[in-house]
């Protein structure tokens, strides 16, 4: 599977100033989430959870999946606790995860 190839999202404000910018594919039934940023200009807006919100949406309906999930590494704080506001909690995963510190979260 090709990144450059899935379905991409940017978030834009009203004078066209990139807010964000998200991925989505399915993986393990789940629509995953992926790439996901935030411009550091506008972090801490509530932007992360509109995106977030979203790509699970219209990823969900384009994937037919029921939940969604997504890798974020585990000394990264705040985009832990972002996720965790849109209601995802970390999750066993059922392969070896190759990246060092990275934590799977579902969202059922």
């Amino acid at each position: 599977m090709k990144l450059e190839s899935l379905p991409s999202f940017a978030l834009l404000s009203a004078q066209a100033e990139l807010l964000g910018f998200g991925q989505y594919y399915l993986r393990l039934g789940k629509c995953h989430l992926c790439r996901l940023v935030i411009n550091p200009i506008f972090r801490g807006q509530g932007i992360a959870a509109h995106l977030i919100q979203q790509l699970s949406v219209r990823g969900k309906a384009d994937l037919n999946a029921n939940s969604s999930s997504l890798f974020v590494v585990q000394n990264n704080g705040s985009a832990i606790k972002t996720y965790e506001k849109s209601g995802f909690t970390v999750a066993c995963y059922p392969e070896k995860i190759t990246v060092k510190d990275c934590l799977y979260m579902v969202n059922d």
